[in-house]
């Protein structure tokens, strides 16, 4: 697992350049880092959904200047998980599918596997998570799975991360991490023991 820390100055690109420049990096050290270069994710939550919609959208260029050879290798991620993603609608009129995103906009066939997750009641929009599944479908990228579950902990306004603290544990969210685990199962990364 790699971590981005903030490379660029934050200016609607930023984050951009540095999940482009995590993935190539990454990419281009895996042999050294024991991975298979063809089995690289990238997962975010909130915010960070909202950037691994952005990076799953933005790989066929790269959003800053070449620096060194990693940048010469695919910033595609293989797959993507995506749990409660902001800002893949107008949060203003969540519901309305003529109110997507640039990101939304730019989903292709090219477009990563992905898992999406979110609550119906979330603070950010569960319309986020479904609208972007569509635009999945109806760009005919590759299968993917959509999690939309009735609620959260109430005492959150949004979020509930691994859903480790009680009493969020004993919510039906909180399957998100078995269910992203199968995924993975299916699509060959994780052992049938990660799922159980």
């Amino acid at each position: 697992m790699a971590d981005a820390t903030w490379l660029w100055p934050y200016n609607g690109a930023g984050p951009l350049m540095d999940a482009q420049r995590a993935m190539g990096l990454v990419r281009s050290q895996a042999n050294y880092l024991g991975l298979n270069a063809t089995r690289i994710g990238f997962m975010g939550f909130s915010a960070g959904g909202h950037l691994t919609a952005h990076i799953s959208t933005s790989f066929a260029k790269r959003a800053y200047a070449r620096i060194d050879a990693a940048d010469n290798v695919p910033c595609r991620p293989d797959f993507v998980l995506m749990v409660y993603p902001a800002y893949l609608v107008n949060e203003t009129v969540a519901g309305d599918s003529s109110q997507l995103s640039h990101i939304m906009l730019n989903v292709t066939a090219a477009h990563p596997t992905a898992f999406l997750a979110q609550t119906e009641d979330d603070g950010v929009h569960c319309e986020n998570s479904i609208n972007y599944y569509l635009a999945l479908k109806a760009a005919n990228a590759p299968p993917s799975e959509l999690h939309v579950y009735p609620d959260r902990n109430h005492q959150a306004q949004h979020g509930y991360g691994r859903c480790l603290r009680p009493p969020i544990h004993d919510n039906e969210v909180c399957t998100w991490p078995q269910n992203a685990a199968a995924f993975l199962h299916r699509l060959g990364l994780v052992s049938q023991k990660a799922v159980t």
